[in-house]
């Protein structure tokens, strides 16, 4: 099934099971923790094995990307997919914060409150993110690696799993407190405040980030080591290319989703503002015909480009494989190029994009 089949699988259950969710919110002294959570499942499940997931408060439904990558490029196109009979409830892709409040955390038998958790914070210009030291005396009762799981668990909560992700580069736990820390709640204004006198963009989800980049073109049996210059809102899936990893892709591909690039020879004699605009449109002109971008209605989404020495690049994330090859066909008509489509992998092939002559 591809991701959209999955959504729409989803979404379809959650309708029908409506009035049973409803009645879970409203009568959770009433239900059976257990059973409930059992009961959810069997919905969430039509997406993945092991998504995570909160619902409760005032119809509120979350999903948790859980610090794993790929789900913040494939739940914000989920949640754009849910039907207008849900207009009464709240979807999440991804924990959003709480504003700043402080409360009480219970996990590995030990209780914190977030006023309590004391941090402090340094930028590392290197990565443009920040670095974080925390102290609680109950933290430091754990073993290591649960201390930092408690506190990665409570900084999402506390700021969203967005932001924490986009943001903080470590998180090192202390044995006592140090000088100039401040509670947990206030990490957030921190942050922004920090971001605006550095003149830094202020926080958008992950897949809403652009992100430039540069290469020193090489020779290479692979594509795309003729990259000189280029773009990407999904930078862990570009890192795996160049270091022939496939984790991403793999991950991608499991909730059906399908992670692709498509490219063409470029002509030696173009000068580089000619090629690079021939990129942006094309970039453009792909999107548009995969549909808005964030509006749960588009087949795919453009994740960014890249210039070769060689080839132009277009990467793109399809959520409804079927559909590309005639959209893409469709509106790639009026180029003189000959188009090839690959897997966002080191070891992939690209194969010629199928249905015309002009495209090879």
């Amino acid at each position: 099934m591809t991701l959209l089949e999955k959504a729409d699988a989803f979404w379809n259950w959650f309708q029908e099971n409506q009035p049973a969710l409803e009645a879970l919110i409203s009568n959770p002294n009433q239900r059976d923790p257990q059973a409930a959570a059992a009961f959810v499942d069997q919905g969430v499940r039509l997406l993945s094995q092991d998504l995570r997931y909160s619902f409760g408060g005032q119809k509120e439904f979350c999903f948790s990307a859980g610090g794993q990558e790929h789900l913040f490029y494939l739940l914000p196109y989920v949640v754009g997919r849910r039907p207008d009979s849900l207009s009464g409830w709240k979807f999440s892709p991804s924990a959003p914060g709480n504003g700043g409040k402080s409360f009480d955390f219970l996990i590995y038998d030990a209780r914190c409150s977030a006023d309590q958790v004391l941090l402090a914070l340094r930028f590392d210009p290197d990565s443009a993110s920040f670095q974080l030291e925390f102290y609680h005396p109950a933290l430091c009762e754990l073993e290591p690696r649960r201390q930092t799981a408690a506190f990665y668990a409570m900084l999402d909560l506390t700021i969203g799993e967005s932001m924490s992700w986009l943001y903080i580069d470590s998180a090192q736990p202390l044995d006592s407190p140090a000088a100039h820390m401040f509670p947990l709640p206030q990490l957030e204004s921190r942050l922004r405040e920090a971001l605006r006198a550095m003149d830094l963009p202020a926080p958008v989800r992950p897949d809403e980030r652009c992100v430039r980049y540069g290469f020193r073109p090489r020779k290479s049996i692979f594509p795309r080591f003729d990259v000189f210059e280029g773009t990407s809102c999904y930078t862990g899936l570009l890192n795996d290319y160049y270091s022939g990893k496939t984790e991403q892709f793999e991950a991608l591909r499991a909730y059906g989703a399908r992670a692709c690039y498509l490219s063409f020879p470029l002509d030696p004699d173009l000068e580089l503002g000619q090629a690079r605009r021939i990129r942006y449109d094309l970039e453009q002109l792909l999107q548009q015909a995969l549909g808005p971008k964030g509006s749960g209605l588009e087949t795919g989404a453009v994740l960014g480009g890249a210039l070769g020495r060689e080839r132009c690049y277009i990467d793109l994330l399809l959520y409804h494989e079927p559909d590309f090859g005639p959209l893409a066909q469709a509106a790639l008509e009026a180029y003189p190029y000959f188009f090839s489509l690959s897997d966002f992998c080191l070891l992939a092939s690209p194969a010629p994009l199928s249905g015309g002559p002009r495209l090879n």
